[in-house]
């Protein structure tokens, strides 16, 4: 007896599988931008660096903020709790103040920690944005220095780079949540030693706050910028290209050995292992080599 002919719906699933992998494999696919290029003859004109625009760092920057916005919301609960063990003047400190202060913070820590994973879930969207528009960003800037449009070709090879992105931010965002944690209780805990008053003690906890805003900002930029800078060491390796030329941005405080190899020229076997824009901070970028 014959078998019975496979399921309609099992083949289609079958099928939309096999064609999601195609496309996927498609979209991974490396080509050789160098043979493209002298195949089509042109003049070809320097590799312009891709920046990110301010509202780019402003979307990556939004998970921090909004840490810093749930911290700031739970600024009158522990101010309460050291109004309550602050003592009246020319009392002694009850023994147990500290504890009640310390405990009050962290209450708000945990409460605050409830929200972390909400914060975090708004990474891959900042990435995801950063990426599509850095496509476009390349596509438009090998087009206009070399001549060949490579948009067909482009997509999908940085889905590791976004994944690292997301991964590191993440916890960057914990890193960002426990300082700020451990500062405003030392912040209190001064104040209280020192017998400053409830708003005194709100002032410090202010401070803490925008000292807080300040570094995440500068955060999101470097996050903003590492990110940009890995998409494009990814796309340019997809397209074949093995050269390029260290360019070192100057800094107030730069990295000696960094600023040593500005106009230097490498390939991906002789690279150095900290990268342009790699390391913290860093605003050195590689220049790609089109040959």
């Amino acid at each position: 007896m014959a078998s019975a002919p496979p399921d309609t719906e099992s083949r289609m699933t079958e099928r939309t599988a096999e064609a999601a992998a195609l496309l996927l494999l498609l979209q991974r696919r490396r080509y050789d931008l160098p043979a493209l290029i002298r195949a089509s003859g042109t003049t070809l004109r320097p590799f312009r660096r891709i920046m990110p625009t301010e509202a780019l760092r402003s979307q990556m920057g939004g998970p921090y903020f909004a840490l810093l916005r749930a911290w700031a919301a739970e600024r009158d609960a522990i101010l309460a709790a050291y109004a309550a063990a602050l003592p009246d003047r020319g009392a002694p400190l009850d023994a147990d103040a500290s504890y009640r202060i310390q405990r009050a913070v962290d209450d708000a820590a945990v409460r605050v920690e409830r929200q972390l994973a909400r914060f975090q879930r708004l990474f891959p969207a900042a990435v995801s944005t950063v990426d599509r528009w850095h496509v476009r960003q390349w596509v438009q800037r090998v087009q206009t220095a070399t001549g060949v449009d490579v948009a067909a070709m482009t997509g999908g090879e940085t889905e590791a780079v976004q994944s690292n992105a997301v991964t590191r931010n993440g916890q960057l965002l914990d890193q960002v949540h426990a300082d700020t944690k451990g500062k405003m209780s030392a912040a209190l805990m001064a104040a209280l030693a020192l017998r400053m008053t409830t708003a005194q003690a709100g002032s410090e906890t202010s401070a803490v706050l925008t000292r807080a805003k300040k570094r995440v900002a500068r955060i999101a930029v470097d996050q903003t910028d590492m990110l940009v800078e890995d998409l494009t060491r990814e796309r340019a390796q997809s397209a074949g290209l093995t050269r390029w030329r260290w360019r070192h941005t100057p800094q107030k405080h730069p990295r000696v050995d960094h600023k040593a190899r500005d106009q230097r020229l490498y390939t991906v076997r002789t690279q150095p292992n900290d990268l342009p824009g790699v390391l913290p901070f860093c605003k050195c970028w590689q220049e790609w080599d089109w040959s």
